[in-house]
């Protein structure tokens, strides 16, 4: 493991569990995957609510105005499907 992952021993509650080495590269894929589930999820959440609006009556130029926190909410949504 690489020496700069030690946590000082000033941060008492925290607790680490290091890897077995090689480890890392299966871990990453898994990573990958999550994070690519998540942006379908994501972007699925995104169109649909753009779709939506625009039957509502929204115009084309304003249907995908979303600001930080209905963002964050459509990525807390879609974390949850994952």
């Amino acid at each position: 493991n690489f020496s700069r992952h030690i946590i000082p021993n000033i941060l008492t509650n925290i607790h680490i569990e290091n890897f077995e080495s090689n480890l890392t590269m299966h871990v990453q894929h898994n990573d990958q995957c999550i994070i690519q589930c998540l942006k379908a999820h994501y972007w699925a959440k995104y169109i649909q609510c753009s779709i939506d609006l625009y039957e509502a009556g929204i115009t084309l130029t304003h249907v995908y105005d979303f600001d930080q926190l209905e963002g964050m909410c459509l990525a807390d949504e879609a974390w949850n499907e994952v």
